[in-house]
């Protein structure tokens, strides 16, 4: 796939940081920009921007969690019946 929706865990507790909000808050909570969250989650929210801006991803303004790789349309859809991975559905 090119596009993958994750948030960051602290490396000791395994348990997720403070992001604002959860994956798939798809209010105005949800965009990067929001303001209406604490500092701390606008910080970490930045942190996996630039971390994921750095490994070659692209993201989307309205869900702080989806990243992409750019240019999606350059990419040949893959159906399962021709892969034959066992990753994906049908």
């Amino acid at each position: 796939g090119i596009a993958v929706d994750l948030t960051l865990i602290d490396a000791g507790s395994g348990q997720p940081i403070d992001m604002g909000g959860p994956v798939d808050d798809l209010t105005p909570r949800g965009f990067h920009g929001y303001n209406g969250i604490s500092p701390e989650a606008q910080k970490n929210r930045m942190m996996l921007l630039g971390l994921m801006a750095s490994a070659g991803f692209d993201h989307y303004l309205n869900e702080w969690w989806h990243y992409q790789l750019y240019s999606p349309r350059n990419y040949p859809l893959l159906w399962e019946t021709a892969a034959q991975t066992g990753l994906m559905g049908d």
